[in-house]
């Protein structure tokens, strides 16, 4: 018997949740919170979850930044992010704060059988979309450690990867043009390149490494 628990605010959803698990007779839902404060005054040392569901925007305490008050509680507990949020940053904090899987809640509906069953097994499960994000992000910190970049000129050659323009870079960091042309001279000068042509060459054929 696979024994979960659910933190989880949206109560349709939650309760979609709870009908799909139910329709396996090997899974036992132990808990059903929609908040993290309430499922942490609900356990102790002798509750036992093999499954934890955990979404990230919750009301008060974050999915995040619960993970390690969890884990203290529940060092076996195997936790799997369920939500929205596909941003590296939501991605990578949840992964480093000790969550074994990343699902986002689209993916839930249909694969969530397959997805206790691999973690269950000792595996760990990322949504496709996401498992790319994380392979984009060591690929993104390849890049900027083989090429010396600092953190802000890595963010913006990542932006004109993406599309945006100088004005946009400028909006979407808060600086002035001539700050942007100052980061991109310096980037251009670390990269030995001349061109935003030669800059997609590099960054592409890096991400092959």
């Amino acid at each position: 018997m696979i024994k979960i628990a659910i933190i989880e605010d949206d109560k349709t959803l939650r309760n979609s949740m709870v009908e799909i698990l139910e329709l396996k007779e090997e899974y036992k839902i132990i808990l059903i919170n929609s908040n993290v404060e309430s499922f942490l005054a609900s356990i102790d040392s002798n509750t036992q979850v093999d499954i934890l569901l955990l979404d990230i925007v919750l009301p008060g305490i974050s999915g995040i930044d619960a993970i390690p008050l969890i884990l203290e509680k529940l060092p076996q507990v195997k936790i799997v992010m369920n939500t929205v949020l596909e941003d590296s940053d939501s991605i990578y904090d949840s992964l480093k704060a000790g969550a074994i899987g990343y699902i986002t809640k689209d993916m839930f509906l249909g694969d969530i059988h397959d997805t206790i069953f691999m973690v269950n097994s000792g595996g760990s499960i990322m949504s496709p979309r996401i498992a790319r994000k994380v392979i984009g992000f060591f690929q993104k910190n390849n890049f900027q450690d083989k090429h010396k970049l600092t953190q802000k000129e890595h963010e913006v050659v990542m932006l004109i990867v993406e599309g945006y323009s100088y004005k946009m870079i400028a909006e979407d960091k808060n600086i002035s043009i001539n700050t942007v042309n100052e980061y991109i001279k310096r980037i251009y000068n670390k990269l030995q390149i001349n061109s935003k042509g030669q800059l997609f060459a590099i960054y592409n054929s890096q991400k092959k490494i």
